[in-house]
């Protein structure tokens, strides 16, 4: 009732596609049919969104998990229903601002990133712009899986130094800037500059 605003005497008895888009009800039969031939504990996802409807007509995303019951009557399912509206549209917010980011980053000189400190000099990106490549010679998806993977292009007689610097601006909160010499991928020798500015989560 909360959910759909339907009362429960008026969903007692309907198929469950009065809750559902007229363009999904298809796409559910065959859902249902294939998960009654392998009934277990899953999430109803058929490689997309998952959209249901309120009495009004209103579409929310919902998040439906299924659980196979055993019954004097046979097998039942017993589904959970949940409204994820919210974080979907925080989702689909994050995306436009990622995106938006990296279209401004990639028209800037340099190197443009975000990286989450563990706190114990360890750490990732969660975002590297396409100049990494320029620079460290490092494809930006694998500076995402790896964050490590940019320290080799470090001058091997500052890279002590710089990393030093960047744990102590993690721990401290101050700003880190450093000078410093990368090794290009064609071989040669560049002087490079690098700031960040440490910014804790809010609690």
């Amino acid at each position: 009732e909360n959910l759909f605003d339907y009362r429960r005497e008026e969903l007692v008895g309907q198929k469950v596609d009065i809750l559902m888009p007229e363009a999904s009800r298809l796409m559910h039969a065959d859902f249902m049919r294939d998960y009654f031939r392998d009934p277990r504990d899953t999430q109803m996802r058929n490689g997309r969104d998952v959209v249901g409807v309120l009495r009004d007509g209103e579409k929310i995303a919902i998040e439906v998990s299924l659980s196979p019951m055993e019954t004097d009557n046979g097998l039942s399912v017993i589904a959970s229903v949940r409204d994820v509206t919210r974080r979907k549209l925080a989702e689909n917010k994050l995306r436009e601002t990622e995106t938006m980011l990296r279209e401004m980053s990639d028209h800037l000189p340099g190197v443009v990133y975000q990286y989450i400190s563990f706190g114990n000099g360890k750490g990732k990106y969660t975002f590297i712009s396409r100049h990494v490549k320029d620079l460290f010679g490092v494809e930006p998806e694998d500076a995402l899986k790896d964050g490590a993977v940019v320290e080799p292009a470090l001058h091997e007689e500052d890279r002590e130094s710089v990393i030093a610097a960047i744990v102590g601006s993690q721990r401290t909160g101050q700003p880190w800037v450093s000078e410093f010499r990368i090794r290009h991928p064609d071989g040669s020798i560049h002087w490079v500059k690098g700031a960040a500015v440490p910014v804790r989560p809010l609690d």
